[in-house]
């Protein structure tokens, strides 16, 4: 990993929960995410913008098969964890400039499109309290074990899976 890609920040998983205390997170079936669902396993945050968004499909591809094989089915991903994952992938779309009269267009297109659970952050309340900068790829990787999550941007899946590894282990 290279120095270059690696920006960590300080800021406490309990701060980016009280930036979504007033309303929830959630997916593209409009399922609250319930970030205790997945409090026993490592899990990472995706984050990206429109910009940025494929470039974090292959990161996201690439951190779940390097950590779990197979997607699973995106009406269930948000809302459990499965036994054979590892670490839970969380792709989060920051989606600030969408005027609130097109959101169910947008996320019809997630359920149509997306092979797996995707938190639409629509006015990228979660986005911000993880420092997320546009047009970049952030993750957030938070471990059961640690109270503060580490937070990276990663240009490419070498480096993403390498620091989740590194993050995890």
């Amino acid at each position: 990993m290279t120095l270059q890609a690696l920006i960590l920040l300080t800021l406490s998983w309990g701060r980016i929960l009280g930036a979504l205390s007033g309303e929830p997170a959630e997916d593209q079936f409009g399922e609250e995410v319930v970030w205790s669902a997945f409090s026993a396993k490592p899990f990472v945050l995706v984050i990206a913008d429109r910009d940025a968004s494929d470039n974090a499909r292959i990161i996201g591809a690439a951190l779940h098969t390097s950590f779990n094989g197979n997607y699973t089915a995106p009406e269930t991903h948000l809302r459990s964890t499965m036994p054979s994952e590892q670490v839970k992938i969380i792709p989060v779309a920051a989606l600030p400039d969408v005027p609130g009269v097109f959101k169910w267009l947008f996320r019809r297109g997630f359920r149509k499109e997306a092979t797996t659970g995707v938190i639409l952050d629509w006015d990228s309340r979660l986005s911000k309290a993880c420092g997320y900068t546009t047009g970049t790829v952030r993750l957030v990787i938070k471990v059961p074990t640690r109270e503060d999550p580490t937070i990276l941007d990663v240009s490419n899946a070498q480096t993403a899976v390498e620091a989740v590894r590194a993050a995890v282990l």
